[in-house]
């Protein structure tokens, strides 16, 4: 039974691996559908819980508005995007902690702020500066290919992202999407 949790541990590497690798070469178009942003987070909540099991003494914090409008994105790849945060967030932590998730909606600019934060170790301002630059990893075992995926599939989305980070306390990406709705 142990053997095959560290089996299904490297297989689960090994796919990430190989689904950054393909989407760094490739690049492909964005398949872009309206998606709900509660069904959304709902996904990430999902794979979060999932992921729990690894990770018996991390807690999971959400904060979702109720009334947010849809995005008109390509959801696989966004999802493999904020999939690649999360992970991120699990690994920072190793031992224990809080991997929080939010959405909300700004009708000033009609932006969606989806922010997926933890209290691990934190990163310096240095790390900060390179971190979306392929193929640099402040990880032992990290190609530096996930983070630079997560900056092109946002980019793509005509979307941002941003950096919170205090070192030893932890980190928070805040992401901007275009609501699709009409401003008035």
């Amino acid at each position: 039974q142990r053997h095959m949790g560290v089996i299904t541990k490297n297989v689960t590497i090994c796919n990430h691996v190989i689904r950054d690798l393909y989407t760094f070469t490739h690049n492909p178009a964005l398949k872009l559908a309206l998606v709900k942003v509660t069904d959304f987070i709902s996904s990430l909540i999902k794979y979060t819980k999932e992921k729990i099991e690894q990770y018996p003494n991390i807690r999971i914090e959400s904060n979702i508005e109720t009334s947010i409008p849809p995005i008109m994105v390509d959801e696989f790849r966004l999802l493999q995007a904020f999939k690649n945060l999360i992970d991120n967030g699990f690994e920072a932590m190793s031992e224990e902690g809080i991997l929080s998730i939010s959405a909300s909606y700004n009708d000033i600019d009609n932006n969606i702020l989806i922010e997926i934060g933890d209290t691990g170790c934190g990163m310096t301002g240095e790390e900060m500066n390179k971190i979306f630059v392929p193929l640099y990893s402040s990880k032992r075992t990290g190609f530096g290919l996930g983070m630079s995926v997560v900056k092109d599939v946002i980019d793509a989305h005509s979307g941002s992202i941003q950096i919170k980070s205090e070192k030893n306390v932890g980190t928070t990406f805040i992401t901007k999407l275009q609501a699709y709705k009409k401003l008035s």
